[in-house]
């Protein structure tokens, strides 16, 4: 288990060789991690469905984005180690996965600040994400918009 010192939180190390399974395999297009009920631990919450080998667009290989976002809660924050599917900036097909911090408006403001403490820690554990993004509502969710900022690709 990887803590953070003196804040009493951690990384539980199940969750931790589920990481490193999702980004060597590639198996899984998600993997969604909770805080635990007394809010010390980060644990697993759900490990998406597997990569369809039959997608085609990068449209298909990123539909689990649209799906994943509808299942997000309103009132809770969500660590999300997520695949991507694009082209750089030379049109070359990319995968990638990202750390996004789900944090939306109907979580309380002494939470949100957590995770500004937590995230270190977690990125610690999960060795090997491209980037880390905090989305705070739905409206951010915004696939081609993340690619073309944080990844300086594009979904064409």
């Amino acid at each position: 288990m990887a803590s953070s010192g003196n804040i009493g939180f951690s990384v539980d190390l199940e969750l931790v060789k589920a990481f490193h399974l999702f980004n060597k395999d590639r198996k899984e297009v998600y993997l969604t991690t909770k805080y635990s009920s007394d809010d010390k631990k980060l644990i697993v919450d759900e490990k998406g469905p597997l990569k369809k080998k039959t997608a085609k667009t990068l449209a298909e290989k990123n539909k689990h984005w649209e799906d994943l976002l509808a299942k997000l809660p309103d009132n809770e924050i969500r660590f999300i180690a997520i695949q991507v599917d694009y082209k750089d900036s030379k049109a070359k097909p990319q995968n990638d996965v990202l750390l996004l911090i789900w944090t939306p408006d109907g979580v309380n403001i002494m939470k949100k600040m957590e995770v500004d403490t937590h995230k270190p820690v977690v990125l610690r554990c999960f060795q090997g994400i491209k980037d880390c993004i905090v989305i705070n509502s739905k409206e951010d969710w915004n696939l081609s918009k993340i690619v073309k900022d944080k990844l300086k690709g594009s979904l064409d």
